[in-house]
C-alpha cells in the first residue's frame, strides 16, 4: 500500500469500523440497489478495469467485480478505511492518496480503466479548484469512451426536505454557503450506532459540469432511486414497521438527497 505525506482527515479514519452502517439507513439504502441497477445496464464487460477514487470500504469495487470487472483498485485518504477493504476482499489494489490531487506517484497507469468510480466523491470539495481536480483525475485514468459512475448529493437543491429531520435516519445541517459563492458547506449525521457524523460540500451543479467538460466528459446523465428500488429496502427491512407503508418514502423519493452520476469520456 502506498502512502500519501498528508494525513487523512480525522473524520474518515475515525468512520472507518461503522462507515458501512450507513447503508442500512432509509435515506441511503435505496441508493444501492438503485446503483446496481445503473451498472446492470452498462453491462461491464468481463475482465473490465475499474479505478475507484475515494473508494472507502471497496464497495463499489465489490459490486463491479460481481459484473465481472477484475482489475479492481482503489485509491482513498484513509489507510483504515483500505485495511477494512483489503479484509473484505483480498484481491483489491489500494492505495493511499488524496484524489482532489494528482496521484501519478502511486504508478496508475494513465487512461487505462474502463470505469472510474467515485461514490460521493464529489461532495469534498470546497471550491472550484477541487472540483477540476477531481474531474482531471477522473479524466487521466479513465480509457476514451470510458464511464465515470458515481453518488453525489443533490447539487440543485442546498437542503432537501427529506434530510431537514431524522425521519429517514440521515439528517443535514448547519447549511452554509461559502464564501466563494461556489456552494455550500453542511454537517450530515446518521441515526446509527454509534452515530456517523461528517462535514461536507455541495458545490452548483454548473460547477460540477463546467469542470467535467474540461476533464474531456460530454453529457453527465443522473438518475435517482426510484419505487422499485424503495421495494428492495422494504424487503430487507429498511424502515421498520413505518417502511412498511409505501406513502411513508414520498419525501424521500420525491425530494431525494442523492443522485447516481454517469459520465462518458470523449475521444
Amino acid at each position: 500500500m502506498a502512502t500519501d505525506s498528508d494525513a487523512a482527515p480525522p473524520q474518515y479514519d475515525a468512520l472507518a469500523s461503522v462507515y458501512d452502517l450507513l447503508w442500512r439507513v432509509p435515506a441511503v439504502h435505496p441508493l444501492l440497489p438503485h446503483l446496481t441497477s445503473v451498472v446492470e445496464k452498462l453491462a461491464p464487460a468481463s475482465g473490465a478495469s475499474v479505478l475507484d477514487l475515494a473508494c472507502g470500504t471497496g464497495l463499489g469495487l465489490r459490486l463491479m467485480k460481481r459484473f465481472g470487472a477484475s482489475t479492481l483498485v482503489g485509491v482513498d485518504i484513509s489507510p483504515q478505511m483500505l485495511e477494512i477493504a483489503k479484509k473484505l476482499d483480498p484481491t483489491l489494489t489500494v492505495y493511499t492518496g488524496d484524489c482532489t490531487k494528482p496521484l501519478d506517484d502511486l504508478g496508475l497507469e494513465p487512461h487505462g480503466y474502463d470505469y472510474v468510480l467515485g461514490i460521493w466523491l464529489l461532495n469534498y470539495c470546497p471550491s472550484s479548484v477541487e472540483m477540476a481536480g477531481m474531474w482531471a483525475n477522473i479524466g487521466r485514468y479513465i480509457k476514451p469512451g470510458g464511464k465515470f459512475v458515481g453518488i453525489i448529493e443533490n447539487h440543485d437543491v442546498a437542503h432537501p426536505i427529506s434530510v431537514r429531520t431524522m425521519k429517514y435516519g440521515g439528517m443535514m445541517s448547519d447549511v452554509q454557503e461559502l464564501e466563494n459563492g461556489e456552494g455550500w458547506s453542511v454537517h450530515v449525521v446518521f441515526d446509527t450506532q454509534p452515530p456517523i457524523e461528517f462535514d461536507a460540500f455541495r458545490l452548483r451543479g454548473p460547477i460540477l459540469e463546467a469542470e467535467a467538460k474540461k476533464a474531456g466528459f460530454g453529457e453527465i446523465f443522473y438518475s435517482k432511486p426510484t419505487w422499485e428500488d424503495v421495494k428492495v429496502s422494504v424487503g430487507e427491512g429498511i424502515g421498520g414497521e413505518d417502511g412498511k407503508d409505501e406513502a411513508w418514502w414520498t419525501e424521500l423519493i420525491e425530494h431525494s438527497p442523492n443522485y447516481v452520476i454517469v459520465a462518458t469520456k470523449e475521444g
